[in-house]
């Protein structure tokens, strides 16, 4: 099969919008050949773009004038060429010589039009010489050609003659949108998906706020990707099939499905933050519901295990886990996360969170069980005194979406100095005095606490001014205590 030479059209002035192809043939010679062509070129270029004939030419108008108006409009015409094509008129002439012959008209008319003309061989026919054309059409005969076999060679023929079409098309301005058939269905079951993550969405909402938030994340990605795939999908496939005309579109067809998709993510995804009570739009009010939910949740379980020996922290955890998501540095969560290790633990801590000693007085790492109150404090510490102070009832904290006050902060050291005094009991000599240190320290910051009903610290698990008592009645064998030692 030849090649067809795009160079040899020419360049014709770039003309968005629909590819228009137009079959010219004698029907006596290739109708047969022809229909299989033209089924192949509306596959690819859609039936709207693809002309065999000029059938309904209304009475008294001109088959010239009207074949010439058709033409005009044309990018491509293909000139289908069999044996036959040449034709056999009265008395022995050629009807291509003759003035109307269809055939004839069309040819004259679409060299005369701009459009690149294209001969097509068909069933192993040779183009004609250049003495059996008229004077109309002389130059049609060293046009380049294509040959399009029948047989097993056929759809190869044809896929050649595309990829030159294509190439014709593309200069002049037509770009043919190569995209997946399937896309249109896709993007229908993709929107699908959308509408069933829509409605989980909005289940989850309805189950309560704390859930909702965590779900409602998950439930508006889902559906924002279901819509924004069906949004990317439909826009490729109207591109292919010429409904969007813009020229650049149809150049670059994956680029702008993908950023219609992108872009209808975005929009969407914003949106259904704005619309909802519980996501990014409304930070503290979400988080607020999450935390009240957490705070009841927790406080259910520690009664249990405070009255039964056991209780299942599990959807409390989920709680903490949406929080964190919502804010990594979130007190709530860091607070929370500390005090469900310990009271799970009820071989080494009350149902209040407080050390009762090791087992057989075999001290271990406490480490485990104090890392998240460390994370909670050097978070705290860096954190304005309008975020951490203020009100010192415990109140203050749960009215706050970042969870950092000041009753929690000396409640955490309150422990700590419990922790590292009943430690320090399981040890002997100067073992003792790093442990009994540190336990003074954070039960020097918890002695600052004032309770709104009064008093100083804590009275739980050991009140802090015992407990400070304690610690330096246990470091008096150490000779001196620390502030005795800077004194001096």
């Amino acid at each position: 099969m030849s090649t067809v030479n795009v160079r040899s059209f020419g360049q014709a002035p770039l003309r968005g919008g629909q590819p228009r192809i137009f079959i010219s043939y004698r029907r006596s010679d290739t109708a047969a050949i022809v229909g299989h062509i033209y089924d192949r070129l509306v596959a690819r270029y859609t039936r709207d773009s693809v002309f065999r004939d000029i059938d309904d030419i209304p009475l008294g108008v001109d088959f010239y004038d009207k074949v010439k108006l058709e033409l005009s409009r044309c990018d491509i015409v293909l000139v289908v060429i069999g044996s036959r094509w040449l034709g056999t008129g009265s008395g022995g002439t050629l009807r291509i010589q003759q003035d109307n012959d269809p055939v004839r008209i069309e040819v004259a008319a679409a060299l005369e039009s701009g459009a690149a003309v294209i001969p097509v061989l068909v069933e192993d026919a040779a183009m004609p010489k250049r003495n059996d054309f008229p004077d109309t059409l002389k130059g049609f005969e060293s046009r380049s050609a294509a040959e399009i076999k029948t047989g097993k060679d056929f759809d190869h023929h044809v896929a050649n003659l595309i990829v030159s079409m294509d190439a014709i098309l593309a200069s002049r301005g037509k770009f043919v949108v190569n995209f997946p058939k399937w896309a249109g269905r896709a993007a229908v079951y993709s929107a699908a998906l959308a509408l069933l993550s829509l409605g989980v969405l909005l289940a989850a909402v309805s189950l309560g706020p704390g859930i909702s938030v965590g779900f409602s994340l998950l439930g508006l990605t889902a559906a924002s990707l279901g819509f924004a795939t069906a949004c990317g999908l439909a826009s490729g496939n109207a591109v292919a099939k010429r409904q969007i005309p813009f020229g650049v579109c149809q150049k670059y067809p994956i680029a702008f499905s993908a950023g219609a998709g992108v872009l209808a993510f975005v929009l969407l995804f914003l949106s259904g933050t704005l619309a909802s009570p519980y996501l990014a739009v409304h930070p503290v009010d979400g988080t607020l519901q999450v935390v009240k939910r957490l705070r009841g949740e927790f406080w259910r379980v520690r009664d249990s295990v405070a009255e039964f020996g056991n209780g299942d922290f599990r959807q409390a955890e989920k709680l903490i886990e949406v929080l964190k998501a919502l804010d990594p540095q979130n007190g709530h969560a860091w607070y929370f996360a500390g005090e469900i290790k310990r009271i799970r633990n009820s071989a080494l801590f009350t149902a209040k969170s407080c050390f009762k000693g090791w087992p057989a007085g075999k001290p271990e790492n406490l480490e485990a069980y104090q890392q998240d109150f460390y994370y909670y404090r050097e978070v705290a510490i860096t954190l304005p005194a309008v975020e951490t102070g203020g009100d010192p009832g415990s109140e203050a904290c749960y009215s706050r979406a970042k969870g950092y006050c000041a009753q929690r902060m000396a409640w955490i050291y309150h422990l700590l100095a419990n922790d590292f005094y009943v430690h320090a009991l399981a040890l002997t000599g100067r073992d003792r005095i790093a442990p009994l240190n540190r336990a003074r320290e954070f039960a020097v910051e918890a002695r600052k606490y004032r309770r709104p009903e009064g008093g100083e610290g804590f009275d739980q698990c050991i009140d802090t001014t015992a407990l400070l008592e304690k610690i330096d009645e246990e470091l008096k064998p150490a000779s001196m205590l620390p502030s005795q030692r800077r004194s001096r």
